[in-house]
């Protein structure tokens, strides 16, 4: 067998529509059904009202300048204007460039300059963070109010006479959205996938996607700026009708609350009426007429989770204390779990299933899947989506290897991204002349085709499903003027999955002016909370290296076992 390929039939993907028109073109269905809903507050938007949304948001961006081709970011956390905003600019053929809301200032500006980002929409949370870019924008939005800002209620107002009755786009060729991934290795590049690519994957998971549940609802607390929020939980939600109930991140206590809320069979949910929006001139506000209705029964009854959640289902004292019976099923992504955690999950949870998939951003996301029709091996990604072939080779030679032997993953089909934007170097590494995306993932399948991932040849680390490049923390330490060279890379952790530990040579020994505490505290203030240094500093005379000056990362990994097995002698 030389590639791994889908038992499906191969899908018709269209190739004429926008992702905007894939997504919303149903809402006129679904009505009064809820599409949206604020977890925390309860407020909440009907399929209908999130169509009118969308329309007079994008009318407005219209007004004020968007065209076709230009970059929008969005810098927030998950909440339901979130998908209001990202449709509105993608429906005039915009570009959506998605932002972790806790990246730092020259992070932001990094990403937004590389993007070429004309307007920016923030969260009122990130306002102190975007005031302090260097970067300038056109203009910039805000979801709240702030000075300097114009807001969302402001674009909401707007009565929706531009938005355009056509948008000519080239669904294989434009862009729909960049979100920014280090890929295989080195600093953050941006991934430019297509509205075909994003079609293509939510048609390529429907046949294997656990079965849509009339009235059920979706719990987003995957952040939307990932791939994985922004398309599986998000967009596959609104495309089929269901509903998606939004967190702005992960709290204990909150999590637990909203899924405990959403069990019963038949909710009150509160409603903002686009019907009876209030204009108040003199606050120059958009103020919803919020009513509680009966709706259509509604649950939570599949959780998407990466392992730190998973984790924390499975040992946290508090999940006893809140009724979470409404579970049927549970998936996982980002980073693979064990067989054995998964079986204790299962115990546990007592959900009827819990499977893993294996994807990522430049596959749009998804690859593989288990099948809602077979009873898979715990442990194991599934098979392939339909239309997409897998092989695994040697990493060195190149060789095609058979089954149940461990190689790099590649893949092939229509949701492989378009390349990394100005990178044609990173772009031809990854995708090779034939059409293959060298992941930089070690897997294996067995004689069923049912595929297995065993471990990253990449050298980045995964902290709790987000991505933290070594090389850019390396080059952050290198910048500070007591550090003559610098090291990082990710050792295990049970509820993170990986996390970051630096190996540090020091100039002139430091001549004890610096402290480990003290570089933990520089890079604390430069970087995102995900990328801290959690796993430790260590203070080295050498950094084992190439002849070519590449970091051998393995014999530091090797080193670092050796103390810890040392250490419980």
């Amino acid at each position: 067998m030389t590639s791994v390929r889908s038992p499906y039939p191969d899908v018709h993907i269209p190739d004429n529509v926008s992702f905007f028109e894939y997504v919303t073109g149903n809402f006129k269905n679904f009505g009064n059904k809820p599409a949206m809903t604020d977890g925390i507050t309860g407020a909440s938007y009907t399929f209908h009202q999130l169509d009118d949304a969308i329309k007079r948001v994008a009318s407005a961006l219209v007004k004020r300048g968007l065209k076709k081709g230009e970059v929008v970011a969005i810098i927030s956390p998950n909440c339901i204007e979130w998908p209001v905003l990202f449709f509105a600019v993608i429906s005039v053929g915009g570009i959506i460039t998605t932002c972790n809301h806790g990246y730092k200032e020259t992070e932001l500006s990094s990403q937004l300059s590389n993007a070429g980002a004309v307007y920016l929409v923030a969260a009122k949370s990130s306002v102190r963070t975007v005031s302090k870019m260097r970067y300038k924008v056109r203009e910039r939005f805000i979801i709240g109010d702030a000075d300097g800002y114009t807001s969302y209620s402001e674009l909401i107002r707007d009565d929706g006479s531009r938005f355009p009755s056509f948008v000519k786009i080239n669904s294989k060729t434009d862009i729909c959205v960049l979100p920014y991934s280090s890929g295989t290795t080195g600093v953050s590049k941006g991934v430019m996938i297509s509205h075909y690519n994003l079609v293509a994957n939510l048609e390529q998971t429907r046949p294997v996607r656990i079965r849509n549940r009339k009235n059920n609802c979706s719990l987003a607390v995957l952040p939307f700026y990932h791939i994985y929020g922004m398309v599986v939980i998000m967009s596959s939600c609104l495309r089929y009708g269901n509903h998606c109930v939004t967190l702005p991140g992960f709290e204990p206590k909150s999590f637990l609350r909203t899924i405990e809320k959403y069990k019963d069979s038949l909710l009150s949910t509160v409603v903002a009426s686009m019907e009876n929006i209030h204009i108040c001139s003199a606050r120059k506000s958009y103020v919803r007429n919020i009513s509680v209705r009966d709706v259509s029964p509604s649950k939570v009854a599949r959780l998407s989770l990466v392992p730190p959640l998973a984790l924390f289902l499975l040992k946290s004292p508090l999940v006893d204390k809140y009724d979470l019976s409404s579970l049927e099923d549970a998936g996982s992504g980002a980073a693979p779990l064990g067989d054995e955690v998964m079986q204790q999950f299962l115990r546990k949870m007592k959900v009827k299933r819990f499977v893993q998939g294996y994807g990522m951003t430049e596959a749009s996301p998804t690859i593989t899947l288990v099948s809602p029709d077979e009873n898979h091996n715990l442990g194991s990604v599934g098979r392939p989506v339909p239309n997409t072939q897998c092989k695994f080779i040697d990493p060195d030679s190149g060789k095609v290897l058979p089954p149940n032997v461990p190689g790099e993953i590649l893949v092939k089909g229509p949701q492989v991204m378009l390349g990394y934007l100005n990178r044609p170097k990173a772009t031809a590494e990854t995708i090779d002349k034939d059409g293959w995306l060298h992941t930089g993932d070690v897997g294996y399948y067995d004689e069923n085709g049912i595929c297995y991932i065993v471990d990253r040849i990449k050298e980045l680390i995964k902290y709790k499903g987000y991505q933290v490049a070594p090389a850019e923390l390396e080059s952050l330490l290198k910048s500070h003027p007591d550090i003559s060279d610098a090291a990082i890379i990710g050792i295990p952790d049970e509820r993170a999955g990986e996390i970051p530990r630096a190996y540090i040579i020091l100039k002139d020994s430091g001549n004890g002016k610096i402290t480990t505490e003290k570089i933990q505290e520089y890079v604390t203030s430069k970087v995102a909370p995900h990328k801290r240094l959690r796993g430790g500093i260590a203070i080295v005379t050498e950094i084992p290296k190439s002849a070519s000056g590449k970091i051998l990362r393995r014999l530091i990994r090797d080193q670092y076992k050796k103390s810890i097995a040392k250490s419980k002698l």
